[in-house]
């Protein structure tokens, strides 16, 4: 599938405040946007076995052959970012973020094929994702020498409803660890 694609571009805003230097908040938001596809020539292939290509080509050449142009627009969600960090130790921070994200904005993938003279090949598949809120926990612990430690936690919970779960863009819940270290020098 090949063509152009287009975002509406929206602004990002967000804030952060510090009110010591031992704890500060921040909140961040990207509106919704819409991803519209058009102009992409796309081909179907495996139409049907070699040997009945013959007794359907007719059918095939009267839904407009094989090849196309495709458009459709994808719903992309808002996302509503909070955090706060606290300085516990001298030597160690932890952070908590909540990330909403809007995924009923994406109700549908629309596929328009051009021809489509009998209509059958444009279709509508209902995708109904749900809003949901991700959840983030993250450590960082000075080690000395300029070395320190991190680590950290997201639960993401999946937007798709077990209706719309397919091939076409599987998910699941996610609970994701990650472990790290941050190492400066100097100007590095």
């Amino acid at each position: 599938l090949e063509g152009t694609s287009d975002v509406n571009v929206t602004p990002t805003v967000g804030v952060m405040v510090r009110p010591d230097d031992r704890l500060s908040f921040g909140a961040m938001y990207h509106h919704e946007k819409n991803m519209t596809f058009e102009g992409g020539d796309g081909t179907l292939t495996n139409v049907a076995p070699a040997a009945l290509y013959n007794a359907v080509e007719q059918q095939i050449t009267d839904l407009g052959g094989t090849s196309y142009a495709l458009s459709t627009e994808v719903g992309l969600p808002h996302i509503l970012s909070l955090g706060a960090s606290y300085q516990v130790h001298p030597r160690a921070r932890v952070e908590l973020d909540a990330v909403h994200w809007s995924w009923s904005n994406f109700e549908e993938l629309a596929l328009t094929f051009d021809p489509d003279a009998t209509g059958q090949l444009s279709s509508t598949i209902p995708e109904e994702y749900e809003d949901t809120w991700q959840w983030r926990a993250g450590a960082e612990l000075d080690l000395g020498a300029g070395w320190s430690g991190l680590l950290g936690y997201v639960h993401d919970k999946t937007p798709q409803p077990k209706a719309s779960m397919s091939p076409l863009l599987p998910d699941a819940d996610r609970n994701d660890w990650s472990l790290g270290v941050h190492h400066a020098r100097g100007s590095w």
